[in-house]
């Protein structure tokens, strides 16, 4: 396994040509891997495995590499705590995003999520 690839892991996060200009030249979506080719202070530069562009992301939109097994085909799916729509909602994945299904039950997917530094089930 090629140790610099990575995967996103927030909802979204903003693809740059220049670490130092606000243009924003794409995206990249929640489970979407990244190959690392270069890190400087909070930035890491490389391409995305998705559509092969080239650019600057923030490292903290980074985790380790982790298989995905599905994708969001809804507009916005929302992670909860526990099964249960009155839970705490965690986050939110956009359309697209690539998860890893661990469990279907009782139509609820537990899926893989990246928080504290590690993999988890969500």
């Amino acid at each position: 396994m090629n140790e610099n690839l990575f995967q996103i892991i927030e909802p979204s996060t903003f693809l740059k040509k220049s670490m130092n200009n606000d243009s924003i030249d794409s995206q990249c979506l929640f489970g979407e891997y990244f190959n690392i080719l270069d890190t400087k202070g909070s930035w890491s530069f490389g391409t995305s495995i998705e559509d092969q562009y080239k650019g600057w992301v923030k490292s903290n939109s980074l985790g380790f590499y982790s298989n995905t097994t599905h994708v969001v085909a809804s507009t916005r799916s929302f992670i909860f705590l526990k099964p249960d729509i009155k839970s705490k909602v965690l986050n939110y994945l956009p359309l697209r995003s690539k998860i890893n299904v661990s469990k279907i039950e009782n139509q609820w997917a537990k899926i893989d999520i990246f928080r504290n530094n590690k993999y988890d089930h969500g």
